[in-house]
């Protein structure tokens, strides 16, 4: 998302990046070479990051470890007589776009991992896009007008060593307007919820008017509605367990109302499941396993989260007894 929604002066600087770690990395020799120049100059790390497609953080890994042996690559390139390339990274401007990629990509990343994991619900998603979209235009106004943005401490740095270019920060102002507009075409909504998403974040904040009427199919309802939030220990119980577990012990006490939240919350709202069960049968299904013809057993257990008991399926089992 971020890449499609840079300006031309930031995709160049990010290709420029890719050019020069491809060239360091792309050959053993080269990094090598580089690598005992950074141990010579104490450098914080060793070795450059590949970018890869595939991977989701490696964009933003790559451009945050680049722009932290900055020094390292420049004085390698000198040494190597890549006049060009030399130059290229050596230049303000790039310096300064490079430390604002640098950071709107560690925090994209942040984003990606905070929307990952088992157990997310389409609720918590929906805060977390919201939230970073708030951010999003918090860091755009400061930017805009020339305030320091605490959380974007290489892009501090670079303006403390190189000064506030004021170029870099219409770039960077133009960046986060695609990037909120992006985030909106993907995510319609985002910051609205529906009856329904507020129902199930709290019951007693809903009116009954968002129900159907008598004439609908889900006839009664609104007279279940109103029992469950007029009951003393619904709302006990509500502001003691978590939203799943409220609803699902509401399920058989108030079934209407609590047929579509429930499905709200067991939806799955991100392919990090599924993803993860591909990395799963990678792991499973190897060289010398190849030939497997089910695959579904061995994957059940793979990915289950169910600790089995067994010592109940031993003692349904038959000793062999000796001859």
């Amino acid at each position: 998302m971020a890449s499609r929604t840079m300006s031309q002066p930031l995709k160049q600087a990010l290709d420029c990046a890719i050019k020069v770690v491809n060239y360091i990395k792309t050959s053993a020799l080269n990094t090598r070479l580089f690598q005992k120049l950074c141990h010579d100059m104490d450098a914080e790390y060793d070795s450059l990051l590949f970018h890869t497609s595939v991977r989701w953080f490696s964009k933003g890994n790559m451009l945050i470890r680049l722009a932290r042996l900055l020094p390292e690559v420049i004085e390698f390139l000198k040494i190597q007589h890549k006049q060009k390339l030399k130059n290229d990274i050596a230049d303000v401007m790039f310096q300064n776009r490079l430390a604002f990629l640098a950071d709107i990509f560690s925090h994209l990343n942040e984003l990606n991992r905070n929307l990952l994991g088992v157990g997310a619900s389409m609720l918590g998603l929906q805060d977390k896009i919201a939230a970073f979209i708030a951010k999003l235009k918090l860091w755009k106004t400061k930017i805009q007008f020339g305030q320091r943005v605490v959380v974007f401490p290489m892009m501090n740095k670079m303006n403390e060593t190189n000064g506030i270019n004021s170029i870099v920060q219409s770039d960077a102002v133009d960046h986060f307007n695609s990037l909120i507009e992006e985030f909106y075409r993907y995510f319609p909504g985002v910051e609205h919820d529906t009856p329904m998403m507020a129902l199930t974040r709290n019951p007693f904040k809903v009116s009954v008017e968002d129900f159907p009427n008598e004439q609908n199919e889900d006839e009664g309802i609104q007279e279940e509605f109103l029992d469950m939030i007029h009951d003393s220990t619904v709302k006990a119980s509500f502001e003691d367990e978590s939203l799943e577990k409220f609803w699902g012990m509401m399920e058989k006490a108030y079934p209407k109302v609590a047929e579509k939240p429930l499905t709200l919350l067991t939806v799955f709202p991100s392919t990090y499941i599924c993803e993860s069960e591909f990395s799963s049968v990678v792991a499973v299904k190897t060289k010398a396993r190849n030939r497997l013809l089910d695959l579904d057993s061995d994957l059940r257990c793979a990915i289950s989260k169910i600790t089995p008991c067994i010592s109940l399926i031993v003692g349904k089992k038959q000793e062999q007894k000796s001859h």
